[in-house]
Order: structure tokens, then C-alpha cells, then sequence
């Protein structure tokens, strides 16, 4: 969507981008100014500029029915377009038909009412490409079945480890999009759908090994620097 330029700040609703402080509930609220055609900032709910610097490679934006016809030009919802030709023809009808056929027409035009609207909802769905992120992902997740074709769980402790070789390639294979992200931004955006599949930890999925020493780290630091 191309934005309309304006001063004025409206509510804005972020969920899943696996960051809780961007995932907006009754206790956290946004407020998005719009900064070009295709750029929002972010504002907290006083209308100033967050100072804190979060990351998010996914989830979903909301914004107010309003505000997207008010700032978002010309441009109408496909669900909308369908309701108001629908309610034109039904006002056609009315003026021109006969009793028995404003019903049937009615009846008939209230059928492909509900039928056109999920239509339009799983076009909506199946029209929305991958995000670059998924498609790694997507690859990614090839390569991990052919290393470990059947990831079994493992009793927890030093059977269940990962050797360094990779994790490094794990920071490798996402390195343009982890630059200096930490395992606050990996958990959520990287390993978790990694291993929503099989529902077992990264390790037996990328293939556990038997540890000798144990390194632990800091989850904020950069992963750049954890490798």
C-alpha cells in the first residue's frame, strides 16, 4: 500500500511479530505516523517517537477501517467493492422488478453475498507472496531434513548438543537478516519456525551430538558475537 502524507498520528494494532514490545494488547498501545508512501513511525500511545530500538521480521499490522480509506488514497478493500456492487444491484432490483422477483433475487443475491466474501478471503490469503525471511526459511528447513531426515527426541543434558560447525552455519545461512541481532530476535524468527514441525528442540532437529564442554552465553548479545 502507497500512504497518503500527513502530520496526524492514528492507532495502529502489531500482532505476531514475536516481539512483546511491539505486540500491542490492553496494557501496550501504538500510534503510527506516516513518514512517505510506503514508510510508518512508530509512536508510542502519547504520540512520541519510541526510543527503543526493536527488531521484527514478521507479524501482522491493523490499521483502524477508517484511516485506511482516509490515508491510504484511492484504494477500496476487494470486500468492499464486492458488498457495494452487491447492494447496487439490489437497489436496482427494487425499482425495476416485481414483487416475487425482488425475493428471489434477493434470497439469491444474499447466496453469493456470503459465498463472494470467502471467496475474497482465501484469495486475499493465497495472493500474499512469502516474505524473503520465509522463503530462507523454506530453504533452510530443506537443508536440515537432509542432514537429519528423522529427528528423534533425545533425553535432555549432554546428548543434546550442537557442534560448533553448526551454529555457525545457522548464522551464516541468515546472516543478511541477523546482521546485530541477538537470540531475542533468533528464537522467535528463526527457531521456532525451524522446529514448529516436529515440535522438538533445534538441536534434535539439526542433529544432536554428545557434548564435552557446555559454553553458555548471554541471549543479548549479537549472535555475531556468540559465534
Amino acid at each position: 500500500r502507497r500512504w497518503r502524507t500527513h502530520e496526524r498520528s492514528f492507532p495502529i494494532f502489531l500482532s505476531g511479530t514475536g516481539n512483546i514490545y511491539l505486540d500491542t494488547s490492553k496494557k501496550l498501545s501504538l500510534r503510527a505516523r506516516i513518514l512517505s508512501g510506503e514508510r510508518l513511525e512508530l509512536l508510542d500511545a502519547e504520540g512520541k517517537p519510541l526510543k527503543a530500538d526493536l527488531h521484527s521480521s514478521m507479524g501482522k499490522v491493523a490499521v483502524p477501517a477508517m484511516e485506511t480509506l482516509v490515508s491510504g488514497g484511492a484504494c477500496v478493500p476487494l470486500f468492499i467493492e464486492v458488498m457495494l456492487s452487491l447492494l447496487l444491484g439490489i437497489a436496482g432490483l427494487v425499482i425495476t422488478a416485481t414483487k416475487y422477483e425482488r425475493e428471489c433475487a434477493a434470497a439469491t443475491l444474499a447466496v453469493v453475498a456470503v459465498v463472494g466474501s470467502l471467496v475474497v478471503s482465501l484469495f486475499k490469503q493465497w495472493c500474499i507472496p512469502p516474505t524473503p525471511l520465509r522463503r530462507r526459511l523454506d530453504l533452510y528447513q530443506q537443508e536440515l531434513e537432509k542432514a537429519e531426515p528423522n529427528p528423534q527426541p533425545t533425553e535432555r543434558g549432554a546428548m543434546r548438543a550442537l557442534r560448533l560447525g553448526q551454529v555457525l552455519d545457522l548464522y551464516r545461512f541468515f546472516k543478511g537478516f541477523l546482521q546485530e541481532r541477538n537470540m531475542y530476535f533468533m528464537e522467535p524468527h528463526l527457531i521456532r519456525p525451524l522446529t514448529a514441525r516436529h515440535k522438538l528442540s533445534y538441536a534434535e532437529v539439526a542433529g544432536p551430538s554428545l557434548v564435552d564442554w557446555f559454553v553458555s552465553h548471554f541471549w543479548g548479545h549479537p549472535f555475531s558475537q556468540t559465534c
